[in-house]
């Protein structure tokens, strides 16, 4: 097929109200004022849904066929083309491709609509966003094409300096016909042809699946630390027609061995991993190419070398950038199956539709060498055989294989909490020792014998004796508390079998709004969300603008990466009262040492730090020294004066590593700060210009003055201002603007350039004067 990106300039209205003319992609929900009514309540982070309209015209020419291709919408979606009805879409993360050929009208203009029906509020356990949301595009083929899907290529395997390969490819045909498939390979934005093989074929009429084989010399293969990618493109020729399609690919074997674990390339590897859902906070639902590596980006260098899908599949940006980058990929499909867990979620429509949108899935992700395995769904109610449980668990893992017999698979488990009879089975059974199937492990085996490698949700007491229980078994710990990565780490170091931890979450999200809050002298022991106007999780290791948190830095200490102290400090108010983190939560600190009138009132001191000692100063004395403890968070008090707190690490009686954290000043000046890209630029996928500006109020010596809450205004020039954010957890204010105020110093301007112009963004403290940066 030949693509045409389809996202400028389409007709938009919501709720019947004017039309304007916007860009894709696009969120309609993160446009409206959130509200302590709305339908989507906590679990939807209060914001809005409605019904969006998109309409679009274009001029079709005879002898091609037509395509729209939407790469996600979500909403109950239904495509027009010239005001008739051809497809309607359930599900919000599968792409899909509609064949628009037999109601055009040739040499004059069609529309194409979408509405899309986001009233059916909550169908979500997070916030989803509405609409159009991910790239389209328009295709052309002749009468004999190969499918938008691409070209699978699997890695047999590599001998010799010579790596064998498998290629697979759908043919589409009218009629029955003979036909020449091309295959050419070469290394990813480079020029020469490093193989090309030539195949005759015979189609039937319909859909055709054509294999073949390939080898290729000295392969580069594609691992965390070298992602090396490459570009196959398959032809197909016949005597009256031509067609392509271009796939990325890498060279890499993963497969799961139950007495090493996770072996990629031949070794074993730990997946050090996060969870992330697919909002990009300010954005909202948006995909964009620079948002998407700009995080995998971040992730990486905080030491992350895995991210999972919560709990669904993610844009094709978020993959090319994960293959792109060196991030290696669990890519869940399903949150239910038929029993649902929003009143309004698609598991309406599973039953029907469930094999569609697996094929849909697979058939364009398949492509990605970073996704090394999929996921048949998360905590699914079913998991224990409730309903027609253990067949739907089949019929999953056997489609999945049928598309792509080279990932593993896995499925996250947890405990039988959604079943109260079951549940108080699990518990009265729980002791039981390694030589007998308790209740959990015999119920769930079913579901887990479908699957290469079981994930544990918040399991982490039942591993060491499930891998006794199953000898064969491989387990991922597929969510996991903040507060508990050093302890999983070393159970991760200490067993193969063992082989990834994945906290809840990696990067912070709307909905589950204030998940991750701390509750102060009375611990309440159910969790429970937060009310209007929280609106944020709290339980990311980035906040929502991608500013990383201090409990990033502890999974730094727990993974060995850092050397050096972390200093962080509650403040003088909140230490006066009992504290206790949730679950998800994190101890309520902060990188800062700047509390203005709160001399001489203690505030605890928590530094993470890997040593046999750690040694606090505070303006020169010691406040004290700790022995190693146990989780490597050593606790401190000490009544707050301004000045410099210097953290000491010791080994073997010897200072290793030294931080500080300093006093900051008043606030003197504003400071606009123009990220660096993370994209790996290639020709044919130019960049959107999306351009991420952080802001900062400064003291005198540069430093970023944690307690203002500042009005800033922005104005832009050859640019737009796509969205203002900060990680302010209550702000009423909205994201889509042009003014807003700073939290803990800061604020994220994200912007899109126009083409081929100069741009320039200010901004404005009434109080401060302004700053200005091209763009």
């Amino acid at each position: 097929m030949k693509k045409i990106n389809f996202n400028n300039g389409w007709k938009f209205r919501l709720n019947e109200k004017e039309w304007r003319t916007i860009d894709l992609p696009h969120d309609f929900s993160i446009e409206q004022e959130r509200s302590k009514d709305a339908p989507s309540g906590s679990s939807g982070g209060f914001f809005l849904g409605g019904v969006g309209e998109y309409e679009k015209s274009f001029v079709a020419k005879r002898g091609k066929k037509y395509f729209f291709i939407c790469e996600g919408s979500f909403g109950i979606s239904e495509v027009f083309i010239n005001a008739n009805s051809v497809y309607i879409n359930k599900y919000g993360y599968n792409p899909f491709t509609v064949d628009l050929t037999d109601l055009l009208r040739y040499d004059k203009e069609n529309v194409i609509r979408v509405r899309v029906d986001q009233t059916h509020l909550p169908n979500a356990r997070w916030y989803t966003g509405a609409g159009l949301y991910r790239d389209t595009f328009l295709a052309t083929a002749p009468s004999t094409y190969l499918d938008d899907s691409g070209v699978l290529v699997k890695t047999l395997g590599v001998e010799n300096g010579v790596a064998q390969l498998s290629a697979e490819v759908y043919a589409h045909t009218d009629k029955p016909c003979e036909a020449e498939l091309e295959l050419t390979v070469r290394e990813a934005g480079k020029k020469s042809t490093l193989c090309t093989l030539k195949k005759f074929v015979y189609l039937s009429r319909g859909k055709n699946k054509i294999s073949a084989r390939l080898s290729l010399e000295n392969p580069k293969i594609w691992d965390i630390g070298t992602p090396n990618m490459y570009e196959i493109l398959a032809t197909v020729k016949t005597d009256s027609s031509t067609d392509s399609e271009k796939s990325p690919f890498g060279i890499r074997t993963v497969y799961v061995d139950p007495k090493r674990g996770f072996i990629l390339n031949g070794k074993s590897v730990k997946l050090r991993g996060g969870c992330v859902h697919h909002d990009h906070g300010p954005l909202g639902s948006s995909s964009y190419k620079d948002a998407e590596y700009r995080r995998i980006a971040r992730l990486k260098q905080a030491g992350f070398n895995a991210v999972r899908c919560s709990h669904n599949p993610q844009s094709p940006h978020f993959y090319d950038a994960c293959d792109r980058l060196g991030m290696l990929v669990v890519d869940e499909l399903f949150d239910y199956w038929t029993e649902g867990k929003q009143i309004n979620d698609s598991h309406i429509f599973f039953a029907e539709h469930y094999l569609e949108w697996i094929e849909q899935i697979v058939n364009k992700n398949r492509v990605h060498p970073s996704i090394v395995m999929y996921s048949t769904g998360n905590e699914i109610p079913q998991k224990a055989g409730r309903g027609n449980g253990y067949e739907i668990a089949r019929s999953i893992a056997d489609k999945i294989r049928e598309l792509d017999p080279s990932r593993p698979l896995t499925h996250a488990l947890c405990s039988l909490w959604d079943n109260e009879e079951a549940y108080e089975r699990e518990l009265a059974t729980n002791g039981a020792s390694a030589s007998e199937l308790d209740y959990f492990a015999r119920v769930t085996a079913p579901t887990a014998d479908t699957v290469d490698i079981v994930g544990y949700n918040y399991l982490e007491y039942r591993t060491e004796r499930d891998l006794e229980r199953f000898p064969n078994r491989v387990i991922i710990n597929t969510e996991t508390f903040p507060l508990n990565a050093y302890v999983n780490e070393k159970q991760l170091r200490d067993n193969p079998r063992i082989a990834g931890d994945f906290v809840w979450t990696a990067w912070d999200y709307f909905g589950e709004t204030g998940i991750g809050h701390v509750d102060y002298d009375v611990k309440v022991e159910k969790t429970e969300l937060l009310s209007h106007p929280y609106h944020i999780a709290n339980c990311g290791d980035f906040d929502i603008c991608g500013e990383r948190k201090p409990q990033s830095y502890y999974r730094e200490i727990s993974w060995g990466i850092r050397k050096a102290p972390y200093i962080t400090a509650r403040h003088p108010r909140l230490t006066q009262r009992k504290h206790f983190p949730g679950a998800w939560g994190f101890y309520e600190c902060e990188h800062s040492w700047s509390f203005e009138g709160y001399e001489g009132m203690d505030a605890e001191i928590y530094v993470f730090a890997e040593c046999d000692r750690l040694i606090l100063e505070l303006n020169g004395k010691q406040i004290g020294a700790q022995p190693r403890t146990e989780n490597g968070i050593y606790i401190f008090k000490a009544p707050y004066e301004a000045g410099v707190l210097v953290a000491s690490a010791e080994i073997n009686g010897k200072i290793v590593a030294t931080s500080t954290l300093e006093t900051v000043g008043k606030p003197s000046k504003v400071c606009l700060k123009r990220e660096k890209s993370h994209l790996v630029r290639s020709s044919d996928k130019p960049s959107e210009e999306i351009v991420f500006v952080e802001l900062e109020i400064q003291d005198e010596n540069g430093g970023v003055c944690p307690n203002s809450a500042l009005d800033v205004s922005f104005e832009a020039k050859n640019a737009t201002i796509m969205a203002l954010g900060s990680a302010n957890l209550v702000s009423t204010e909205p994201y889509i603007t042009a003014r807003r105020k700073t939290h803990n110093g800061r604020l994220l301007a994200i912007v899109k350039k126009q083409r081929g112009e100069d741009a320039l963004l200010v901004a404005r403290v009434d109080s401060l004067g302004d700053d200005e940066i091209k763009i």
